[in-house]
């Protein structure tokens, strides 16, 4: 009896964390919620069974486990993951320029997973480094939370701005990414680089 309410009472604490999850960070995710249910239903099921056939209790106990293991790491984890949009953002970004990226007061590590390739962090003390990292490419972009870009607008380049943004999950502002403006694209497009 104690293992089967402790059965139930995991399947309703899963349903009630990723309501709340979904509404504190990570929209979307509610219909993994549904994954909770799995438990409840085996516990209802398992104890009905353990007074008549024990050994069915036991595999539909097993059954449930197996079932409730799938859907939260398969559907359920995938709802989940597309909550954090960081990822895709950074993703799509380097699928659409292949630029050289940078971040400012952001953990770096997660961007170098999620773009899979090299990411040059600038340290919170070092904003004139800013200036120097985007002019360093045509293609470099920086990746800052919004509401750290009033301490870096006097050092960004002149035709760089904000040219994308996203909501992390559990964040409160958005992260921006700042690169070169189409409007300087298009001012530069026929103009050689000059490396100095």
């Amino acid at each position: 009896a104690t293992g089967l309410a402790a059965l139930a009472f995991g399947g309703i604490a899963t349903a009630a964390t990723l309501v709340i999850v979904a509404a504190y960070g990570l929209p979307g995710a509610e219909p993994a919620a549904a994954v909770g249910l799995v438990p409840l239903v085996g516990a209802v099921a398992c104890g009905l069974l353990a007074t008549r056939k024990p050994w069915s209790a036991v595999a539909a106990f097993a059954v449930t486990g197996l079932i409730y293991a799938s859907l939260a790491v398969g559907p359920a984890q995938l709802l989940v993951a597309r909550g954090n949009t960081l990822p895709g953002f950074v993703r799509r970004l380097h699928d659409d320029e292949a630029p050289r990226l940078g971040t400012y007061k952001i953990a770096s590590p997660n961007v170098v997973f999620y773009a899979a390739d090299r990411v040059t962090p600038i340290g919170d003390r070092d904003v004139a480094a800013i200036g120097d990292f985007l002019r360093s490419h045509a293609d470099a972009v920086l990746l800052v939370p919004e509401r750290h870009l009033p301490e870096i607008e006097a050092a960004l380049p002149e035709g760089h701005g904000v040219i994308d943004r996203t909501r992390p999950a559990f964040r409160t502002s958005d992260v921006v990414a700042i690169g070169r403006t189409a409007a300087s694209h298009d001012r530069t497009a026929s103009a050689p680089e000059v490396i100095r």
